[in-house]
């Protein structure tokens, strides 16, 4: 962490006046490493890759009665290996070692591995509203708050993804606690409360903190400084989210407040730690450079204390049959109409099951836009779905694929371009997108039929729906439907859960219930249908939205006593998992590093959709088998003569894969299909 070496030392300056200070480091100092607080700066190169020379430097150092404080993750990891006497040893860092505790009165959030499958990491992002934080043995947290965010992080921690965790964001009053132990008694615990970006004020650990501090060091055995972030949630529990085996960069503010940490690590027989709290600021400051070294980054860290973890070969067991034939040309999408068939079905089975629970209909209606394939349209009309149309040219497929003008519903914000190629009056329902289009459509509808409307969201940013955040917003709505002569409403959401996460697009399901009920009483209509649109990964669809629909209906009924459909807009929930994309290997290099490469004649032009969700790759075997390729550090090169094209970073290519090999990424339905387009082709 930037400024801990200078805080620390600054902070033994105050207990130790006469000591001689110096701060070690790797290639380069860091940036604080040049404070004044430093008699002398030393440096290791380690030309050689390994750590010797550090080593050497550190017992050379206590040879001459020296003492070690580490001021990062990875100091402290490499001092645990080398008999620490003022910093915890390895077996204080294992038990310390975040998601796992050693005591059972210390919380911890929900977390998942991040080197557990994609498609469980997908899910716990959006089962947490993808208010997670990628946490790391040797960096600070990250923020995630995206699939491709994600991948970026995995991709840029090579080999250390396995030692690396997804934690939930926990909501609440947090708290940054400094402590100092010694053989696993706790000698001194301090809070430090940050006002703004400078401002800090010291304070005595809370009771709950210190109890906490006390019994977490006494199960791991520690000395040494270290740092925790607890947050209190409103129902008052503590969530420990961080544990830093080192002191904060702001001991010295709490050295300056009285509370000394330093000084019983390593003054003998020091008195109990006294002071009182205190507000201090911690100013940037301009610090002459040593001019006999370099500045570098504190973070920089080119060697590693454990050996690079092996390249992975792909699973022996088949994940994807498939029937290719021998002379198929490449790339080709290729339709798995039997799943198709399954996934159309279960769907169709769930929503029927939930509408027979909640009493009201539960329709669903096909996203023509996601992916017009023939044979999904065909699935849809045989399990008596509707379709939901963004543009007269999609209402006019769909009347050629059989379906009724009844059977089709108007969505977006150009839906009657280029010209109706059905009657407005006969579409099932018509959703308005603005208060303009709202006044023109309801005068050309009977008086009977229902007239939709779609709500922009207020908590989400959204381009869409006639706005709703103000008084004065809401207010010329309810008058703008007063005066249709339509009494018989449709409200519209659409939010992707699979962005915004599942329990917002809950949140926002509620929030638009109590909007639809407010509607409904200031101008006197009947909200008679909810649309609750799309955007839903295939897995939550089936497994969540639907199983819990029904349930939830009797909520929405209970602010909409008129309610007797539900509608929803599943897209990608049922296209996605119907194609895949086949492409063969072109080339296969190995890089200096050893890790591989191949190029392959697919490119992202017919896959456009891959940085939105984990796309798994399978390679057919010489003996006609499919396997699933291993998260490794290969990587699967498009054909174009773009930087960008690349299929996937983070596979493990086995052995036996060369030129020739066929490779099929899955879930290459949906947007991958729909938005595919011709570049590098010629055309």
């Amino acid at each position: 962490m930037p400024g801990c070496a200078g805080g620390i030392a600054r902070a033994v300056r105050r207990c130790l006046p006469l000591a001689r200070i110096s701060t070690l480091d790797i290639g380069a100092p860091g940036a604080d490493g040049h404070d004044a607080a430093f008699d002398d700066a030393m440096v290791s190169d380690c030309p050689d890759g390994t750590l010797a020379p550090v080593r050497q430097m550190l017992e050379a150092g206590r040879a001459d009665g020296g003492r070690v404080l580490p001021a990062s993750r990875w100091w402290a990891r490499f001092l645990a290996d080398h008999q620490p006497t003022d910093s915890p040893d390895v077996a204080a860092l294992a038990s310390t070692a975040l998601p796992h505790l050693p005591v059972a009165t210390a919380a911890v959030p929900p977390w998942i591995a991040l080197d557990d499958a994609a498609a469980a990491l997908d899910r716990f992002c959006q089962m947490h509203d993808w208010r997670v934080r990628l946490c790391s043995p040797l960096a600070p947290a990250q923020r995630i708050d995206g699939w491709r965010t994600l991948q970026h992080a995995r991709r840029a921690l090579g080999d250390d993804v396995g030692r690396c965790y997804l934690q939930a964001d926990i909501d609440g009053h947090q708290e940054h606690v400094a402590m100092v132990a010694r053989h696993g008694q706790l000698l001194g615990c301090v809070a430090a409360h940050q006002h703004d970006a400078t401002a800090y004020r010291i304070v005595p650990a809370s009771a709950e903190a210190r109890d906490l501090a006390a019994a977490i060091v006494a199960a791991a055995g520690w000395t040494g400084g270290a740092t925790a972030q607890w947050v209190c949630d409103r129902a008052g529990k503590r969530w420990l989210v961080a544990w830093q085996p080192h002191f904060p960069a702001w001991i010295d503010g709490a050295a300056q407040a009285g509370w000394d940490l330093v000084g019983p690590l390593l003054i003998a027989h020091a008195g109990a730690v006294t002071g009182t709290s205190a507000t201090f600021a911690r100013i940037t400051v301009d610090v002459p450079l040593r001019h006999d070294l370099p500045i570098a980054s504190v973070e920089h860290r080119p060697l590693r204390v454990d050996a690079p973890l092996p390249r992975m070969d792909a699973p022996a067991i088949p994940a994807l049959v498939l029937d290719i034939a021998p002379g198929l040309a490449t790339p080709a999408r290729v339709d798995l109409p039997a799943m198709s068939a399954a996934r159309f079905a279960r769907v169709a089975h769930l929503a029927r099951q939930a509408g027979a629970q909640a009493g009201i209909a539960i329709s669903v209606a096909y996203s023509i836009k996601t992916d017009p394939d023939p044979l999904l349209m065909r699935l849809a009309h045989t399990h008596d779905m509707l379709v939901d149309a963004i543009s007269q040219r999609e209402v006019a497929f769909a009347l050629r694929g059989g379906f009724a003008p009844e059977r089709i519903v108007l969505n977006g914000p150009a839906k009657r371009w280029p010209t109706l190629a059905a009657p407005l009056a006969r579409v099932h329902t018509i959703f308005c997108d603005s208060l303009g289009e709202l006044g023109e459509i309801a005068p050309q509808l009977p008086a009977t039929q229902r007239v939709g409307i779609r709500l922009r969201t207020i908590d989400v940013p959204s381009r869409f729906g006639i706005p709703v955040a103000t008084p004065a917003e809401r207010a010329a709505l309810a008058e703008a439907l007063r005066r249709i002569p339509q009494t018989r409403l449709a409200v519209h959401l659409h939010m992707a859960s699979s962005v915004v996460g599942i329990g917002t697009w809950w949140r926002l399901v509620e929030t638009l219930a109590g909007q639809a009920a407010a509607l409904a009483a200031t101008s006197r209509r009947q909200v008679e249908l909810l649309d609750l649109g799309g955007g839903w990964a295939p897995h939550e669809f089936r497994e969540l939205l639907l199983p819990q629909i029904g349930s939830a209906a009797s909520r929405l009924r209970s602010l909409l006593p008129h309610l007797d459909t539900i509608l929803v807009e599943p897209g990608k929930a049922l296209a996605q998992e119907a194609a895949c994309l086949v492409m063969r290997t072109l080339e296969r290099r190995t890089t200096a590093s050893g890790a591989i490469d191949i190029v392959v004649d697919g490119s992202i032009t017919e896959l456009p959709d891959l940085a939105s969700y984990h796309h798994q790759c399978h390679a057919r075997h010489h003996d006609g088998t499919w396997h699933a390729l291993a998260r490794g550090r290969d990587r699967i090169l498009g054909r174009s003569c773009w930087e960008a094209d690349i299929i996937a970073d983070d596979v493990a290519l086995p052995d036996w894969l060369d030129a020739g090999t066929l490779l099929a990424v899955a879930d290459a339905g949906a947007y991958d299909r729909s938005m595919a387009y011709v570049f590098g082709q010629g055309a």
